[in-house]
């Protein structure tokens, strides 16, 4: 078939505007208004026109850095990758990768929680029931269930009873206590009671709050996304919100964005007609199609503009032919031929059904 579609929208920038560097890319998918939510599905909605959109639905992945980065599949770069590691005291203790809240604890305000240490405390013995193969080093919240039922544990960690933190030094006893249902899945689980030396310790934290996300990154620039994402990366796919987009790829030379140059090879005819259709659709401005569902407004996208439904056609028709061709190992003589004496002009190859499977 072949419809105007939202998670085409970054390769077909590209496909109408070859060769843009970073900035135009972004200027450009920021005109857009695609939306991963229905612009206006409801009754009556196909009286609403095809170049309505609410900016308050809009997909933010078109209208930021960052959202041109997953939309390449960039991942982060070698820097921030290192930056977000976590790191190893003296005595084997995690020390967490900076973590960052929005609006906390006051409305408006950004607060950077930087682990700088762990403090020890006074080694001791505890019995705790466990279900892990657990080891010297182990790292968790314990509570002290000397003299507990195994029922009895239970029932207190379910209320989230005092605990601390805390690594294993040393296991002195384990022992089967018992079989436990568990209550999401219903499979009955193994318990074991221990008996270790802990040693207790501290995360030593300081917070650091901002007025503005602005203020934030001008003392953590490493979180802008200039320093954040792979920009030196030479070629990728496109992510379709939540995974790869199949076969499309783009390549970068001198700093500019390109399709892939083998492009039909790689994707269906089908996807390549979805690419031109929603190409487009964003000359014209026709947001409804490139919202959740807008297959439904296909068929009066090709209606409402004549220029569109024959590019369409003619895309149509020769990826056709193209892949054909392909699949039937013809020369590119042999391919021309049939192009020039097929018999149909492309402009009857198109059906007025909308629900045809061309």
């Amino acid at each position: 078939m072949g419809f105007p579609n939202i998670h085409y929208i970054a390769p077909a920038i590209l496909y109408m505007n070859p060769g843009i560097n970073r900035d135009e890319y972004f200027n450009l998918l920021n005109k857009t208004h695609g939306s991963s939510w229905a612009w206006h599905s409801g009754e009556g909605s196909e009286k609403v026109p095809l170049t309505y959109y609410d900016p308050a639905q809009e997909d933010s992945l078109f209208h930021s850095l960052d959202g041109l980065a997953s939309l390449l599949h960039l991942g982060y770069s070698d820097e921030y990758n290192v930056f977000r590691e976590t790191r190893w005291d003296a005595n084997d203790l995690p020390i967490k990768p900076i973590f960052f809240y929005p609006d906390f604890p006051e409305k408006g305000k950004y607060t950077a929680f930087i682990h700088e240490t762990n403090k020890l405390d006074t080694e001791k013995q505890i019995t705790f029931y466990g279900t892990r193969k657990i080891k010297p080093g182990y790292i968790d919240s314990f509570r002290d269930e000397t003299g507990e039922s195994l029922k009895k544990a239970l029932m207190h960690n379910m209320m989230g009873d005092a605990s601390i933190l805390a690594y294993i030094k040393e296991i002195h006893s384990k022992k089967f206590a018992g079989l436990e249902t568990d209550h999401e899945f219903g499979d009955k689980i193994a318990f074991y009671k221990y008996v270790a030396s802990i040693v207790p310790f501290e995360k030593i934290q300081r917070k650091e709050v901002f007025d503005s996300e602005k203020d934030m990154l001008k003392n953590w620039p490493i979180l802008t996304s200039e320093r954040m994402y792979a920009w030196d990366k030479e070629r990728g796919g496109f992510m379709d919100f939540v995974d790869r987009l199949d076969g499309f790829e783009w390549y970068k030379k001198d700093g500019k964005y390109y399709l892939d140059d083998c492009l039909l090879d790689k994707i269906s005819a089908s996807s390549y007609r979805q690419l031109i259709l929603t190409a487009e659709a964003i000359k014209v401005g026709a947001w409804k199609p490139l919202s959740y569902a807008g297959y439904a407004w296909w068929g009066q996208f090709l209606t409402e503009y004549p220029d569109a439904r024959k590019t369409f056609e003619i895309a149509g028709y020769f990826s056709q032919h193209s892949l054909s061709a392909k699949h039937e190992n013809l020369t590119n003589t042999e391919f021309l031929r049939r192009i020039v004496l097929g018999g149909n002009h492309y402009t009857d190859f198109y059906s007025d059904n909308s629900n045809s499977d061309f």
